[in-house]
């Protein structure tokens, strides 16, 4: 079951990875952002170094990137090339870093400590009927517990989404936590970079809270204008 709104997406995880053990399905929320929070507070940055670059296997920090034999040329890459494209930060510029990119295979991520929030910038997302979908698939134990895919994303984004078909991506498993996930794509890469994670659920606010933030700091400001004036 998967309900939508226009500032979030919240997925009830009954569909999940054919031939993959499957647990009880948790319940994820997708939002899309103008940007990633900033980490601190319990969100955590998992840059990727450059030296990672090529490898099939790299492991620091409690996380471990393993690229599948089934990915023949994508894995942990930088730039664009005929096979990927960097994800786009703005109009005219691209994801400068290294970053992961599945081909027409997969990479699996570990987590050394359960997590409830995963954030990303989802690269050139592709849903169902058009080049994919995209996939991302949560796992706890190395049981299946829920999916999230572009065509999720898409549902959660107002339109049009950030820079070319990419978005910053919100992603909160609501009933449970995962340890790993695993990065797929249907007939084109899905090219995934800008990696935080938090062990707490994070959230975007909403236009609403936003304008109730916004009110309570002007009266809040005009109370203490009011305090120092001279009477």
């Amino acid at each position: 079951m998967v309900l939508n709104s226009r500032f979030a997406l919240v997925i009830l995880a009954s569909s999940l990875a054919t031939g993959a053990a499957t647990a009880a399905p948790d319940t994820f929320q997708v939002q899309v952002a103008p940007a990633l929070p900033a980490t601190g507070s319990g969100i955590r940055g998992l840059p990727i170094p450059e030296s990672a670059v090529g490898l099939t296997h790299f492991s620091a920090g409690g996380v471990t990137v393993t690229v599948g034999s089934d990915v023949a040329g994508g894995g942990i890459v930088e730039g664009s090339s005929n096979i990927y494209s960097a994800p786009k930060t703005g109009p005219a510029t691209s994801y400068a870093k290294p970053y992961l990119s599945t081909e027409l295979g997969t990479i699996t991520v570990t987590f050394a400590t359960p997590l409830a929030y995963l954030g990303l910038l989802w690269g050139t997302i592709d849903a169902t009927g058009e080049m994919g979908p995209n996939q991302i698939t949560f796992l706890r134990d190395g049981a299946t517990v829920g999916t999230v895919t572009g065509d999720d994303v898409y549902a959660a984004a107002a339109s049009p989404l950030v820079y070319n078909s990419s978005a910053y991506t919100m992603i909160n498993d609501l009933s449970g936590k995962f340890d790993s996930v695993q990065f797929s794509s249907g007939t084109v890469s899905f090219e995934a970079a800008a990696f935080q994670v938090s062990t707490k659920n994070v959230f975007v606010p909403e236009p609403a809270s936003l304008a109730l933030l916004g009110t309570l700091l002007a009266s809040g400001s005009l109370a203490r204008r009011r305090r120092l004036m001279p009477r």
